[in-house]
């Protein structure tokens, strides 16, 4: 909250913010944060949010957001359409077992590009 949305605050009602999850959100990395302040689905909020297991506290297990859209209005007569993918565990780097469940969140965003 002190970190960035109390500073934003004078922005939000002049310039719309679009929040997207990458890999600094991963629940490893950054915990529920995200999942707390930005994640646009109801009930979210505790899906980063450390697990007890064996009275310790151990990092949660990965989680992709479905992929989802939103539409500005840019004017009277066009509206931008904006699809967000959900990048917290993808890797430019190799591919890995996570591949499969990223390419869903992509087949995702295909269908909500189609008119």
């Amino acid at each position: 909250m002190a970190d960035a949305i109390l500073p934003m605050t004078p922005l939000f009602p002049v310039a719309p913010q679009v929040i997207v999850r990458g890999n600094h959100e991963a629940c490893d990395r950054g915990g529920n944060g995200y999942f707390l302040f930005f994640d646009p689905f109801k009930d979210s909020s505790q899906d980063c949010a450390p697990l007890v297991q064996n009275n310790k506290r151990v990092a949660p297990l990965p989680r992709l957001t479905p992929s989802w859209s939103t539409d500005l209005r840019l004017h009277a007569r066009r509206t931008l359409r904006l699809v967000l993918v959900d990048s917290a565990y993808g890797s430019d780097g190799h591919a890995s077992s996570w591949a499969g469940t990223q390419r869903e969140g992509y087949a995702q965003a295909d269908q909500l590009t189609t008119p």
